[in-house]
């Protein structure tokens, strides 16, 4: 580690205030979280970000560049889990012409797509142990070697480095499956993501960002709201999923409300899969304002399920894998509940 890898640069006040558009949240460890990454943002040191799936790891490396002196250079990315080692091993560090069957042109890796700018790597902890001792020289060197070419066409690269996993790195070494010289290499700067549980505080903030989101991939002239006992219900979930499932389950209930629809404590319970025909469990998770009855609960139920149906234009396979149900799961409750109806009324 040189001198020059820890300098500080000093941080733009515009970029600094702009961290609340990454990250949203006001909670006691997400402003641990902006301090530090206001701290790493200003240095050129390697920093290595944990914590669950889907708690928002790659957003952070993002605003680090974003806020550093490269924000200027590309940001490249890769899920080191989501590739065999071989098509990782080319994505990273390219090939020359010729080194395999089907490689007919020379093709540049993401190492040096980076130059000037910061590499991503995701789930690092996914690497294999032989793919760890190239990135492992990398780090050292400073240089890449393209598949198939020799020591001499070695290329130089000026890249800043930030490595993300889900798994416990040290628990990892002492089991044999990632290398302790890397691990220290790579762990220069540490940053835990708190998972969604930890901040549920944040919940009522973070869901409106989400629902402008959510409006904005889907095209919808405006975002959905939220009624407070929806909000309610939402910040006494556990969220194992973190952010990610937070966004799944808001861009589900904004389908049945439209723009500018309301989002209601029962639809939210619907997309997590809770059993809201019993209207006694459900007014015991949220202090609905006002009482709901058996059949208004089945019919809110069925008509969101009715409402998902038809906009897939009756497919139930298609429904199903929206809801993150299988088929006959899917099927079997919207029947359930158009059954349930038909006696009731």
């Amino acid at each position: 580690m040189t001198p020059s890898s820890l300098a500080i640069q000093p941080l733009d006040v515009q970029k600094l205030s702009a961290l609340d558009s990454f990250l949203i949240g006001e909670s006691g460890s997400m402003r641990i979280l902006k301090e530090k990454i206001g701290q790493v943002a200003r240095t050129r040191s390697t920093a290595l970000i944990t914590g669950e799936s889907g708690t928002g790891k790659e957003l952070v490396a993002y605003a680090i560049h974003s806020l550093s002196n490269r924000s200027d250079g590309p940001f490249q990315a890769v899920n080191c889990g989501a590739l065999p080692e071989t098509l990782l091993e080319d994505e990273l560090f390219g090939h020359v012409k010729g080194s395999f069957t089907g490689a007919v042109a020379d093709k540049k890796g993401l190492f040096t797509a980076a130059n000037g700018g910061t590499i991503f790597l995701d789930e690092l902890g996914e690497m294999t142990l032989a793919m760890q001792v190239r990135l492992l020289r990398v780090l050292q060197e400073r240089k890449v070697r393209p598949l198939g070419s020799t020591c001499s066409k070695e290329l130089d690269i000026n890249v800043r480095i930030i490595a993300a996993t889900n798994k416990n790195l040290r628990k990892e070494m002492d089991e044999g499956r990632f290398r302790q010289d890397l691990f220290f290499r790579l762990n220069v700067f540490e940053l835990q993501v708190p998972p969604l549980r930890e901040r549920l505080s944040d919940i009522p903030q973070l869901a409106v960002h989400l629902l402008e989101k959510v409006a904005k991939n889907a095209e919808l002239s405006f975002p959905a709201s939220l009624s407070k006992a929806a909000i309610a219900v939402l910040c006494r979930h556990t969220w194992p999923g973190n952010v990610r499932e937070l966004e799944n389950i808001l861009e589900r209930v904004s389908i049945s409300v439209g723009p500018r629809g309301t989002i209601l404590a029962d639809q939210v319970h619907v997309a997590l899969n809770s059993e809201l025909a019993d209207s006694r469990r459900a007014s015991e998770r949220v202090p609905f304002t006002g009482k709901l009855s058996d059949t208004n609960i089945v019919r809110k139920e069925f008509e969101f399920y009715e409402h998902i149906l038809q906009s897939v234009n009756g497919s139930f396979s298609e429904a199903a894998r929206r809801l993150k149900l299988n088929r006959t799961t899917f099927r079997y409750r919207f029947l359930r509940l158009q059954n349930r109806l038909n006696e009731i009324e």
